[in-house]
């Protein structure tokens, strides 16, 4: 697939990064592609992509780095958000990757049997 089916498919999953300009989104999604081997994941790459990429944006997005466009009559308006807050208005903490609900699903494929595990090679009987 793609990096623009991969755009699609990201935007398609993660529609909490609306925000995230597409210019962003693909270039994590390159750097997944290079961290990884199509190979080794099998019929999940594409989508396991996608969980990565969204790992590591998600960060950002919780810190408010990325306005939300809004519907305004005719015009289309960006607000930066800022940080996102709990019950009580204090800035909730901003994860790291991999304590995000994508890297969870990440990792759910990595561990699943449509991603072939790496298998060690042996001359003996």
């Amino acid at each position: 697939m793609s990096l623009a089916s991969q755009l699609e498919l990201y935007r398609a999953r993660v529609p909490a990064h609306v925000g995230v300009p597409d210019a962003v989104v693909l270039d994590q999604l390159g750097q997944a592609a290079e961290a990884h081997t199509e190979a080794a994941w099998g019929a999940v790459f594409d989508s396991a992509m996608v969980w990565w990429a969204a790992s590591q944006l998600e960060p950002d997005v919780v810190a408010g780095l990325y306005p939300i466009p809004t519907a305004d009559g005719d015009q289309e308006i960006c607000a930066p958000v800022g940080p996102a807050l709990d019950g009580d208005g204090k800035p909730l903490p901003i994860p790291l990757p991999s304590e995000t609900r994508y890297w969870a699903r990440y990792l759910g494929l990595r561990q699943s049997r449509a991603a072939t595990a790496p298998r060690r090679v042996s001359t003996c009987g």
